[in-house]
C-alpha cells in the first residue's frame, strides 16, 4: 500500500461518520479503522487463517493510537508467521485475564481461611481475620496470586515489623500458609514467600509470667482466695484454673455437657491441638475442682450451657479478659502471672516439687507425646497415674496455700 494512501492522525482526525453505516478506512497489511455511525473509531486486523477470514479487535482510537494498532497487528503478523492464530492468542489471555482476577490474594486468603476454621478455635479465627484486615489485604487482597513477587512481600512485612517483630512474623506465617495453599490448588507454581524468613531477624521468645517458687505460688493462691472477691463467677475460675492447668481459653469456654461427674471427668476438644470429637482431651477432677464445679452450678445461670458465662450475657462464655482484670484487682499485675502461666506452673513445680513424671505432665497439657501405640490408644494413657497426680497437685496447691505467709506474694517482677 502506497505511503500517501495510509492513515494519519490528521486524516483520522477528518473521518466523518456515515449515519447510514459504518465504513473501513485501511492502513495496510490487514490493519483498518471501522467508523461507526455514532463517531466511535475501532481499529481491527483481518487475516487469513486456515483459507477462511477472520478478524480480531484491536482497541478504540484514540484510546489506542495509531503507532500502537500499527504494533500489534505486527506482533500479530508475527504469530501469524510462527504458525499462532491471533484469535486464539488473545482468547487465551483473556481467559488468563479472568483467572488472575478470580485468583486474587484476597480470594485465596477467604478459600484458605474458610477451609481451616472448622479446625481453629474462634478466638484464633477472630485473629486471623484481623491481621488480614488490618495489615495484609490492603496491599495485597486486589491482586493476582502469579502477579505479587518476594521484594513487595519483604517490603510489606518490614512495615508491618515497625508494628512489632511478633506481629511481622505472625503475617509472615499467615501470607505463607496462603500462598501454599494457592500451589496445593494450581493456581500458582511459584511460592515467593520460601526464601521470606532470611530477611528478618527472629523476635526474642516471651514466655508467659508465672512464678515457680512455692512460696509464691502459694502467696498467689492465697489472694485469688480472698473474700472481697469470692462467689464471683471469675472468681471460680481463677480458683478452678490452677486445679486442671488448661489453656485460658479452653476454660473460659467450659460448657456444662462436656462434665462427666460421675465419672469425675472433663472431656472436651482443644481447638489448638486438631484433635477430633472422638478423641478428647481427658481432664481428671480433683475432689477440689470438682467442689468449685458444684459452687460455680450453684453460681450460675441453670440455662446457660457455659460454666462461666458472660456477665453481660449468659449466652457467651465469659470474656478473655476478665480472669486477667480479676487477678490485677487483687493485686496481682501480669507481669508476675498471667493466666496461662498456671500451665507452667504446673509443668515446673509438678516436675521438680511433686516429682509426676514427664510423660503424664505432657498428656495433661494436652501437648503432643511419643506414642509407640497410636494416637487412638493415646487419648487414654496413663489416665489412672493422672487421676492420682491430679489429685495429689490439688492437695500440694492446698498446702501451698495454707501455708503462705500473707507478706510473702511479690506484688511485680521488679518489687
Amino acid at each position: 500500500m502506497p505511503a500517501k494512501d495510509l492513515l494519519s492522525d490528521l486524516k483520522i482526525k477528518h473521518l466523518k461518520p456515515d449515519p447510514s453505516r459504518a465504513y473501513k478506512r485501511s492502513d495496510g497489511a490487514g490493519l483498518f479503522l471501522l467508523v461507526h455511525p455514532n463517531g466511535s473509531k475501532y481499529w481491527r486486523f483481518s487475516y487469513y487463517w486456515a483459507q477462511a477470514r477472520q478478524e480480531i479487535h484491536l482497541g478504540q482510537y484514540p484510546d489506542l493510537p495509531l503507532s500502537r494498532a500499527r504494533e500489534l497487528r505486527d506482533e500479530a503478523r508475527r504469530d501469524l508467521a510462527s504458525g499462532v492464530n491471533p484469535r486464539d492468542k488473545k482468547k487465551a489471555a483473556q481467559i488468563a485475564l479472568a483467572y488472575e482476577a478470580k485468583n486474587t490474594f484476597a480470594a485465596m486468603a477467604e478459600d484458605w481461611v474458610e477451609r481451616k476454621a472448622p479446625e481453629w478455635a474462634p478466638g484464633t479465627l477472630k485473629d486471623c481475620r484481623k491481621r488480614l484486615k488490618a495489615y495484609i489485604l490492603p496491599a495485597l487482597g486486589p491482586r493476582p496470586m502469579a502477579a505479587i513477587k518476594t521484594p513487595e512481600l519483604v517490603q510489606l512485612l518490614r512495615d508491618i515489623e515497625t508494628r512489632g517483630g511478633e506481629i511481622a512474623k505472625r503475617c509472615r506465617i499467615l501470607i505463607r500458609s496462603i500462598f501454599q495453599h494457592a500451589i496445593n490448588l494450581g493456581v500458582i507454581e511459584f511460592d515467593p514467600t520460601t526464601t521470606l524468613s532470611a530477611a528478618f531477624n527472629a523476635p526474642a521468645k516471651r514466655h508467659f509470667p508465672a512464678p515457680t517458687e512455692p512460696a509464691a505460688v502459694g502467696s498467689i493462691l492465697r489472694a485469688i482466695h480472698a473474700p472481697e472477691i469470692a462467689g464471683t463467677v471469675v472468681s471460680l475460675a481463677l480458683r478452678l484454673h490452677p486445679l486442671v492447668a488448661v489453656r485460658p481459653g479452653e476454660l473460659e469456654a467450659a460448657r456444662w455437657a462436656d462434665f462427666d461427674f460421675e465419672a469425675r471427668e472433663w472431656r472436651f476438644v482443644p481447638p489448638k491441638t486438631r484433635k477430633r470429637a472422638e478423641h478428647p482431651h481427658i481432664v481428671p477432677l480433683s475432689r477440689q475442682a470438682l467442689d468449685i464445679l458444684e459452687q460455680a452450678r450453684k453460681a450460675t445461670v441453670a440455662a446457660s450451657p457455659w460454666v462461666f458465662p458472660n456477665e453481660r450475657s449468659t449466652n457467651r462464655p465469659m470474656s478473655n479478659g476478665a480472669m486477667r482484670a480479676t487477678l490485677a484487682r487483687v493485686g496481682i499485675s501480669s507481669d508476675v502471672l498471667v493466666p496461662h502461666g498456671w500451665r507452667a506452673v504446673f509443668r515446673t513445680l509438678g516436675r521438680e516439687q511433686c516429682g509426676f513424671e514427664r510423660e503424664w505432665l505432657e498428656m495433661q497439657l494436652a501437648h503432643t507425646v511419643p506414642d509407640t501405640l497410636g494416637r487412638a490408644y493415646n487419648r487414654t494413657q496413663w489416665l489412672k497415674e493422672r487421676r492420682e497426680m491430679m489429685q495429689r497437685w490439688a492437695d500440694y496447691l492446698d498446702e501451698l496455700r495454707l501455708s503462705a505467709a500473707s507478706g510473702d506474694f511479690p506484688r511485680s517482677a521488679a518489687g
